[in-house]
């Protein structure tokens, strides 16, 4: 009889060891479910200055944190000074820390030139951000040889602005880079009456800037509206009163002449009714403050103030960072119907509806959002899936009516 042989430890190297007795805990990620964010409060400006040696060129983008990086590049109250203050001023209201990109552009160079989507002069600022840069402002100081002939009560380089600033915004945000552009409502000659009605256009993505930089400038304080919005969330208002007022000790129109404490309520009414972005003082409260957000276009368009358009571009920017992933992608078929299958349906739903809820209902900048996909759609002829997003947005407290009176509960 052949003795079997008991294997040793040696002879088991295939055998499935004991466990050596110990927790292990294996922490798993990517469960929750959540969704990339945006960068909404990046800001770029372009403003007039000089070339500074080994440091800044005209035309050359340079990204700064601070306004010690700008002094690191030179600028000054004696050098670039323009540039300096607008930067002093964003830096006021976004707080040390805050991105802003920055361009330098000559005096002789007008705006409408520097916005030109076919240029390369805004377009390299934007770039060289790659596209992060949601809020660009830009103001001029022209050169003693400019001379303009005016004919809506502000330096006409503005108003052809308008329609520049209006066909880069466009483009960007057809790339899936939105955008919108401030620009200082530079050289106000004073006449409310004949300013343009900026009501009476359908520029969406562009708001003019009236509130000038101080006396005897002819600039706008296009600084203190960027650092504003960089500073709040996207539905915000930069004209809202809790947030504070600007920290200024006097406030001027464009002409660098008339002031805010001159003009009488239904003169500020008047310039707020053509569209204009000015400053106000509240009775009882010290300080100053933005009138409202305005854009250039009517009463009837949906994103007729900064913050609308803001939150609708958080919106694109989140549809575009959800879906891309779901591009070329097989989706299944009912195979009853040949239309989509219940369960891709609700997925492209969830999809969306997480992302916008976490990054925006979840931060209050709206109300709401559903997600509507017709289950009737052809896909497998047109190889395309529709999907309609709804958000409700924010309201606003602009005009608040107090009725106000006694009460006798004998009556009653």
């Amino acid at each position: 009889m052949v003795k079997k042989r008991t294997p040793t430890l040696k002879g088991r190297e295939n055998e499935s060891k004991m466990a050596f007795p110990k927790v292990e805990i294996q922490v798993q990620n990517g469960q929750l479910g959540q969704t990339e964010g945006t960068e909404d409060s990046v800001a770029g400006l372009v403003c007039t200055g000089v070339a500074i040696v080994d440091k800044i060129a005209i035309n050359e983008p340079k990204q700064i944190f601070g306004v010690k990086d700008a002094e690191a590049l030179g600028f000054s109250d004696a050098v670039n000074p323009e540039m300096y203050a607008q930067i002093v001023d964003f830096y006021s209201q976004a707080g040390e820390g805050a991105e802003l990109w920055i361009l330098i552009q000559s005096e002789a160079t007008l705006m409408a030139s520097i916005l030109d989507v076919n240029n390369a002069n805004a377009t390299v600022l934007l770039d060289a951000a790659q596209g992060r840069i949601r809020i660009l402002g830009i103001t001029r100081k022209a050169d003693g040889a400019y001379a303009p002939v005016y004919a809506d009560g502000i330096d006409p380089d503005v108003i052809t602005s308008i329609d520049k600033a209006q066909e880069l915004a466009e483009a960007y945000a057809a790339a899936y880079k939105p955008l919108r552009v401030v620009i200082g409502g530079r050289d106000y000659q004073g006449v409310i009456a004949d300013l343009a009605d900026l009501t009476e256009r359908d520029d969406n993505r562009v708001a003019v800037l009236l509130a000038g930089k101080g006396e005897g400038s002819l600039e706008a304080c296009v600084g203190l509206a960027l650092g504003r919005l960089a500073a709040i969330p996207v539905q915000r208002k930069i004209a809202r009163v809790k947030d504070g007022d600007l920290g200024l000790v006097s406030a001027y129109l464009s002409d660098g002449v008339t002031t805010i404490d001159e003009l009488s309520e239904a003169q500020l009414e008047a310039i707020h009714n053509k569209g204009y972005i000015v400053l106000r003082k509240y009775f009882g409260r010290n300080g100053y403050f933005f009138t409202d957000d305005p854009t250039a276009t009517g009463a009837d368009d949906d994103y007729n103030t900064i913050s609308r358009g803001r939150v609708i571009d958080k919106a694109i920017s989140l549809a575009y960072t959800t879906y891309v992933n779901e591009l070329q992608d097989d989706v299944e078929l009912d195979p009853a119907t040949g239309r989509l299958e219940a369960g891709v349906i609700k997925s492209y739903q969830a999809l969306i509806k997480r992302a916008i809820e976490q990054n925006m209902l979840a931060d209050g900048e709206i109300s709401s959002v559903s997600v509507v996909i017709d289950p009737l759609q052809d896909v497998l002829t047109s190889n395309k899936v529709e999907v309609t997003v709804n958000i409700l947005p924010k309201g606003y407290s602009s005009v608040i009516v107090v009725k106000l009176g006694f009460t006798n509960p004998a009556n009653s």
